[in-house]
């Protein structure tokens, strides 16, 4: 959140950071909520080890989410279980879960917590001819597909030239290129298995135009090699398995 405005002794008005009530003009969301439902923002936490069964907080979609690890793979990668959903982190992108209690944390820092500072942002986080993965931003700000591109040059302000891999400019005769904000811009995921099978509700990422969307299965269908999937913008799609993977969360995100 960036700012919180008192309404009386017990309800704030807060403007939250990274959250849009219209991404094209610029507009943040503003709510209300109780003084018990805000805390300080947790102090920066040093990558740590975690094993099955932490109970720890993700950043992904553009918040911190609680869940616990599932799977301990290799190079620092865990898969994160919320609710019905697996996803796969590293560990930049996953804290211990902490609750904000009569005015200390618990469980409590530790000293190389208490000594960690915050970093700055670095200016240029990616590399031209980076292969990166892009996301597309619809009118009411969220985020709904990922496309592969590769970074053309940097701009400033965390902005960049993307060229896409898969979409077209209209006239066909090249690829599409479009300048675009760091936070909508992530390190191509890493390949992880993908399942036999899909089962119902399985949350899932969908290629379809050009890129992976969000989707969930709606229904194994009689040819169990092809599902009904609805995709988060509300259409609903007849897809095969080969065009399905889990869903993933950002790995190197900041």
């Amino acid at each position: 959140m960036e700012r919180a405005t008192s309404t009386n002794d017990k309800r704030y008005v807060v403007q939250f950071t990274n959250l849009y009530q219209d991404r094209n003009s610029g507009t943040k969301l503003s709510k209300e909520y109780n003084s018990v439902d805000i805390r300080p923002l947790p102090p920066p936490q040093p990558p740590r080890k975690f094993k099955v069964g932490d109970i720890v907080e993700a950043y992904f979609d553009d918040g911190w989410y609680e869940g616990k690890i599932d799977q301990v793979l290799d190079d620092d990668r865990y898969i994160f279980r919320m609710s019905s959903m697996f996803l796969l982190f590293g560990v930049n992108q996953l804290r211990l879960h902490r609750t904000w209690l009569n005015g200390n944390w618990v469980p409590p820092l530790d000293e190389s917590e208490l000594a960690v500072e915050k970093t700055k942002e670095k200016e240029e986080e990616f590399s031209e001819g980076a292969h990166v993965a892009v996301t597309n931003i619809d009118g009411d700000g969220s985020n709904q597909a990922w496309f592969a591109a590769t970074i053309v040059k940097p701009v400033g302000n965390n902005r960049y030239l993307i060229r896409f891999e898969t979409l077209r400019t209209e006239d066909d005769t090249g690829f599409l290129e479009k300048e675009m904000d760091s936070s909508h811009i992530r390190p191509p995921p890493p390949h992880i298995p993908v399942p036999d099978q899909f089962k119902m509700f399985d949350h899932v990422e969908v290629l379809y135009k050009g890129g992976w969307w969000k989707g969930v299965i709606a229904e194994v269908l009689p040819d169990d090699s092809k599902y009904l999937v609805f995709l988060a913008n509300y259409d609903k799609l007849e897809c095969k398995h080969s065009d399905l993977r889990p869903r993933q969360g950002s790995i190197d995100e900041n």
